[in-house]
């Protein structure tokens, strides 16, 4: 492989690159938040109003064309 060659991106690389605008979504159990308040399980993150397709329609009208949803805890 010439240097040349590794100055080229891959098609992948190029791919990435025509996403333009992504979305990350960090939903996160912070016990180290609350230091003074009880910190309640994971389990009772359950939201009964959540609405995910509004976070879509969000990201749409932006111009993401990614959407990357992490979670920790």
């Amino acid at each position: 492989m010439t240097q040349a060659d590794l100055a080229k991106p891959t098609l992948s690389q190029l791919a990435w690159k025509d996403l333009e605008y992504g979305m990350f979504i960090h939903l996160e159990h912070a016990e180290e938040s609350r230091p003074d308040e009880p910190v309640p399980t994971a389990a009772a993150f359950n939201p009964e109003k959540l609405d995910t397709d509004q976070w879509m329609e969000a990201a749409k009208a932006f111009g993401a064309k990614l959407a990357v949803l992490t979670r920790t805890g």
